[in-house]
């Protein structure tokens, strides 16, 4: 028999609770203030067990008849294996990300080092985390386990958003570069996956480990290797794939920021490019916009009314997302998202064309932020890094060659698309997502732009392809390769 330390609250609490966790999410986000929300749900976590230790007391006193087993537990301890092992559930899960969230978040905001390496506040706050459930397991001190339901859910929203986000319209701002690069980006996954695979294989690991440290977390970024890695995991029963996929994306976006912008400057001064700043004519007007919404959001506006007609649309498409997703599995095995993508670029481009509706992308993006926040702040919290002890030393010398291929890749890109300034800045924009993600590419594009001017065209393209066009082709060709090896 194990032993269990369990405080049970009443069910109607329970909703209760739920209703004063999303609003304390909620209220914070609007705030923009880590100690509120963090202070706050300390609190509400505080009053809820007294509460329920002093309501479980009144029924043990007054209502004798009421067994254990119907009520839902609030801290679940049990002893298995002489270890203890706490089970977290749905409510205390989100809390637990939320936390960690905006612990990151705060640690980012206070820290210039992170800020330049443009860490990404998921990783910051609960990286630690993970390392310290990492610990306390290796040493059977504590065992933490998490459910995953929402967890789950909020990936499909967020990959539900990038579909949202893929109107053809903006698309054909870009013209026929826009095509070329995200074709070159196409063949570099190819690339990326069989360097991957071949660096596994002559390391004796099992091949999926190659393609979770290639496409998967480094074209992907942390979303797609969130979603991916847990997928192969239990398909393939190989343990470790969903934290070797997450753990490399992890390493993918220190990398990209590193890269990116030095690779440039050294292209721009091995080549003698010529720079908007020194050749002002550089800078005429090209017809294309710097659709400034993509790095600053302060001129970006919604109501309660956007925010719920956005949610409405990513329901749709999830729902009838699901039926697609069914209908494609027929032919090869796929993530769930992939139908809700494919739906929602659908109601965002029949949208567009006959003008019935409009997405309102600032709230679009406001949900998308926060479900893909949350979502990798809840995948790496649960991360099991003791299963990585035995891929280290593989899973670097992978990732080490993913730097020395992408940086091979930013120099082909200068040599294919024109060997000018707009090259350069694809080159190190293609460094940024094609190790990290689309927020490392701007990042990159940006210091490079701080130095030697903008370059709206490459801006563009970078925006367009790395935010969305990318992920179809991924997701595609991860399926694709994973299908012919196993």
């Amino acid at each position: 028999m194990a032993k269990a330390l369990s405080i049970e609250p009443s069910p109607f609490y329970s909703h209760i609770y739920t209703i004063k966790n999303f609003s304390i999410l909620i209220r914070g986000i609007y705030k923009e203030d880590v100690e509120y929300i963090i202070y706050t749900y300390f609190v509400y976590m505080i009053n809820s067990i007294v509460f329920n230790w002093l309501f479980m007391i009144q029924c043990n006193k007054l209502f004798l008849f009421v067994k254990r087993s119907d009520f839902m537990p609030l801290i679940d301890l049990k002893l298995v294996n002489d270890v203890w092992t706490l089970n977290l559930s749905m409510i205390q899960t989100v809390g637990l990300a939320v936390i960690t969230l905006f612990i990151g978040t705060w640690i980012n905001k206070h820290s210039k080092f992170l800020q330049r390496m443009c860490m990404p506040a998921p990783a910051v706050g609960a990286l630690p985390f993970a390392f310290l459930t990492a610990i306390l397991s290796y040493y059977k001190i504590l065992n933490i386990t998490f459910e995953g339901s929402l967890q789950t859910f909020l990936m499909l929203a967020f990959f539900t958003t990038i579909g949202l986000m893929a109107s053809l319209k903006v698309l054909k701002k870009g013209g026929i570069f826009i095509i070329f690069f995200f074709l070159a980006c196409a063949v570099w996954i190819v690339v990326q996956n069989t360097a991957g695979i071949m660096i596994a294989k002559a390391l004796g690991i099992e091949p999926i480990i190659g393609i979770m440290a290639g496409s998967v977390s480094m074209i992907g970024g942390l979303g797609t290797a969130g979603a991916f890695g847990p997928y192969y995991e239990q398909l393939l029963g190989i343990p470790g794939t969903a934290s070797a996929a997450v753990a490399a994306a992890t390493f993918g976006m220190v990398a990209g920021t590193i890269l990116g912008a030095p690779v440039g400057e050294r292209i721009i001064k091995m080549h003698k490019v010529k720079t908007p700043y020194e050749n002002p004519e550089l800078m005429e007007d090209e017809g294309i916009d710097m659709i400034e919404d993509h790095v600053e959001s302060g001129g970006k506006q919604f109501n309660a009314q956007d925010l719920l007609t956005i949610c409405m649309w990513i329901g749709l498409a999830l729902g009838i997302g699901t039926i697609v997703s069914a209908g494609l599995s027929i032919l090869t095995p796929l993530p769930a998202y992939i139908g809700a993508m494919i739906c929602a670029a659908v109601i965002r481009n029949v949208g567009d064309f006959t003008k019935a509706y409009k997405i309102n992308d600032a709230a679009l993006d406001a949900v998308s932020n926060v479900a893909l926040s949350l979502f990798v702040t809840m995948a790496i919290n649960s991360l099991k890094l003791v299963q990585l002890i035995d891929l280290a030393l593989p899973l670097i010398t992978i990732l080490v060659a993913q730097m020395a291929l992408i940086c091979v890749f930013a120099y082909l890109i200068y040599f294919i698309f024109g060997r000018n300034y707009d090259a350069v800045m694809l080159g190190a924009g293609a460094i940024g997502f094609g190790l990290g993600a689309t927020p490392n590419a701007l990042v990159n594009m940006l210091s490079l732009a701080g130095k030697h001017g903008p370059s709206p065209r490459a801006w563009l393209v970078v925006s367009l392809v790395g935010a969305f066009l990318i992920d179809f082709a991924n997701a595609f060709l991860i399926t694709t390769m994973a299908g012919i090896l196993y």
